[in-house]
């Protein structure tokens, strides 16, 4: 939600970019390489970390989040 910034064409693509990330996950533990498959299960989480830190701050919640109706 924050790295869409509460708009859900963004949040499409949040999660588009996340599933890229672990289809890459999924590429790199087949291919075989030499990094360890506990970094390669990390990789779609340490990116959306990443992004999120560089949205901190930036974004602002819908004014009536959290307020019943």
């Amino acid at each position: 939600m924050i790295i869409g910034k509460w708009k859900p064409v963004n949040i499409f693509f949040a999660c588009l970019m996340f599933s890229a990330f672990e289809a890459l996950e999924i590429t790199l533990q087949v291919s075989g390489t030499d990094i360890p498959s506990q970094f390669i299960q990390m990789l779609p989480y340490i990116i959306t970390v990443l992004v999120l830190i560089g949205f901190i701050g930036k974004t602002k919640p819908p004014a009536a989040d959290g307020v019943p109706f």
